[in-house]
């Protein structure tokens, strides 16, 4: 175990006292303490604090944002006011089992790099463990997360310096965390913990919201290295969700995308059939960014 191991847990919440006490409890109770827990409550509109059974709990801090925002700002504001070294998040809805910090340590290292695990879906009050595709070094991020990967924001540990340097894109309501793993991946190191002990709440009757103009942000953000045939099955998905399920408004925006879903498409089609065509590669690459770019300035 490193000595480079003080960890502060962040966690995000909105009116879910009953779930934040349970997230909580299970912090509380780990085999090995957490060094800081930050309970960033992002302008709940019901009293969250005090909570009673933790009024000894020294490492316990809780920050009041003053308007509402999104979990992404309140996940970076509570890393910003740590001072451990690493940051692990914990969703408000979901937990740990008692040994995950302990199992954990065994594997940080004191380098810039961050680690996720395997995680176990809670339905009905039983636990399953959600099967995973391995992470490899040199792996596409993207590629990974959309074709059989999972890696979860409850499972995140990072450095928290490293950290700082990347963040939670605060704009984003969707894919929050898909879009956190691909940019940190640019930069640094994933590593994939053989730890199967967080437990993900997916209620089977709770509503499932998703936000077009995210999703797109995000595919657009990283369309140049995903494949194209997750490219096409992602966005087909994407589509039947809105057309069945979404919001009027999510519907119709998704709708005047069309156009740009068309092009994002053919630019990663051509762009893998032309790999060793450089000429073509590169002059198909320039139309078919003009043609994006003309109609961005159209949307």
């Amino acid at each position: 175990m490193t000595t480079l191991s003080s960890i502060a847990v962040v966690v995000p919440v909105h009116n879910r006292k009953d779930e934040l006490i349970r997230a909580l409890r299970s912090v509380y109770h780990q085999s090995v303490p957490v060094d800081e827990v930050w309970v960033m409550d992002d302008a709940s509109d019901v009293e969250l604090f005090p909570l009673e059974q933790f009024k000894d709990w020294s490492a316990l801090h809780y920050c009041r944002l003053e308007s509402k925002f999104n979990a992404n700002v309140a996940r970076n504001k509570g890393a910003q006011m740590s001072q451990s070294d690493f940051i692990a998040f914990l969703d408000s809805d979901d937990e740990w089992e008692e040994n995950y910090i302990e199992q954990c340590k065994l594997h940080l290292k004191p380098i810039e790099g961050a680690y996720f695990s395997q995680a176990k879906i809670v339905r009905l009050g039983e636990a399953n463990p959600k099967k995973s595709k391995e992470w490899k070094d040199g792996m596409s991020a993207v590629n990974f997360l959309l074709d059989g990967g999972f890696a979860q924001t409850s499972s995140f540990v990072v450095d928290r310096k490293s950290f700082l340097h990347v963040q939670f894109d605060e704009q984003l309501k969707r894919h929050q965390d898909f879009d956190f793993f691909a940019r940190y991946a640019a930069k640094y190191t994933w590593f994939q913990l053989p730890v199967c002990s967080v437990l993900v709440h997916w209620e089977e009757n709770r509503k499932v919201t998703r936000d077009a103009q995210s999703e797109m942000l995000f595919i657009e953000r990283f369309v140049d290295e995903i494949e194209p045939k997750v490219l096409k099955r992602y966005l087909r998905m994407q589509y039947d969700y809105f057309y069945e399920n979404g919001t009027p408004g999510d519907y119709h925006l998704h709708q005047s995308l069309v156009p740009r879903i068309v092009v994002l498409l053919a630019f990663s089609e051509y762009k893998s059939f032309f790999k060793e065509q450089s000429v073509l590669y590169l002059n198909t690459i320039g139309l078919l960014s003009y043609l994006l770019l003309r109609l961005k300035s159209k949307l």
